[in-house]
């Protein structure tokens, strides 16, 4: 086993093999072995992680308000955008993709630029290119 503490038993046997074996075999091709299963592993790292994005997706459908019509959800934005600065919709625009879509599909969300001009010249530019050419 490696010079490490590590518990190898959850490790594929793969890299289970790889990690037991270092120091035993010939350095160079050793190294190719290693870097080709990390290769690999962020490969499948990267599936998982789209997998769990996938799903988590599929999950925030499945929740009780993004059952409501885009239409509802629009006016609920709409009086969380009278209520609060322009921040307030930029940040409802972050929830989830599909309440970014129904914000991106109502530029008028995003015009009342009132107060928004004293909390960032990002957040400032970013109403306007949404608003589009909303009054």
């Amino acid at each position: 086993m490696a010079a490490t503490n590590l518990d190898y038993s959850s490790f594929s046997g793969a890299s289970r093999l790889l990690l037991e074996t270092s120091g035993v075999t010939e350095a160079e091709g050793y190294h190719a072995k290693i870097k080709q299963r990390i290769q690999e592993l962020e490969q499948e790292t990267l599936r998982i992680s789209q997998e769990i994005c996938a799903l988590k997706s599929c999950h925030n459908t499945a929740t009780t308000a993004n059952r409501l019509p885009s239409e509802v959800l629009a006016l609920i934005f709409s009086s969380v955008s009278r209520f609060n600065t322009g921040a307030s919709i930029l940040t409802v625009a972050h929830i989830c993709r599909h309440w970014r879509l129904i914000a991106m599909d109502h530029p008028q969300l995003f015009a009342d630029l009132r107060g928004i001009a004293l909390q960032s010249e990002a957040h400032t530019r970013a109403m306007v290119r949404l608003s589009k050419e909303a009054p």
